[in-house]
């Protein structure tokens, strides 16, 4: 088994691991505006959303908004009161 990596060997793993979780970021962010985009017009035009829609984009979030990143993803649906509640923690 390999000795502990050097000071320089952990900062250039950390500043590649950083890159690519910028990259990541652009990519998760992009995919969450598309995600949320129906639900958000329909808000902006004065309705309330679909059960349906709600349903859609929970499915989506979860299959669709990439996992780099992320540290957890908590996502809550109510068909009575029509709410949907997104919690996706990210580095």
């Amino acid at each position: 088994m390999a000795g502990p990596a050097s000071e320089a060997e952990c900062r250039e793993r950390a500043a590649e691991f950083m890159a690519v979780i910028a990259t990541e970021a652009l990519a998760a962010a992009t995919a969450m505006e598309a995600v949320a985009a129906l639900i958000l017009a329909t808000a902006e035009a004065g309705r309330p959303p679909r059960v349906s829609a709600l349903a859609a984009a929970s499915r989506r979030w979860a299959t669709e908004v990439p996992t780099v990143g992320r540290v957890s993803l908590s996502i809550l649906k109510s068909k009575s009161r029509r709410e949907l509640t997104i919690r996706d923690v990210r580095l």
